[in-house]
């Protein structure tokens, strides 16, 4: 679905993190309704949780980058292709 960077030295944690580079890969996925669904084991170390959200309440939603906020409702709705998203936040 999208491809956004984040660098650090452009936003608001500069001063702590202005040597970070990361590159987010967001995929749109389906359940195989053959299958049982499989088992959601726990987040991994570095997560603070999992949550399945509505759509509804994606807008006011924890989730990080905040531009997915609005952009996975767009894309759902109308896009529907490839879109680099860039420097983000």
């Amino acid at each position: 679905m999208f491809v956004g960077e984040y660098i650090g030295k452009n936003h608001e944690f500069a001063k702590n993190e202005s040597d970070v580079h990361q590159i987010d890969l967001h995929f749109l996925c389906e359940i195989e309704r053959a299958r049982p669904p499989a088992e959601i084991k726990g987040p991994d170390n570095t997560q603070v949780g999992i949550e399945w959200v509505d759509m509804e309440r994606l807008p006011m939603a924890p989730l990080y980058p905040k531009y997915l906020r609005t952009k996975i409702p767009d894309f759902l709705a109308e896009v529907r292709g490839k879109l680099y998203m860039g420097d983000i936040n």
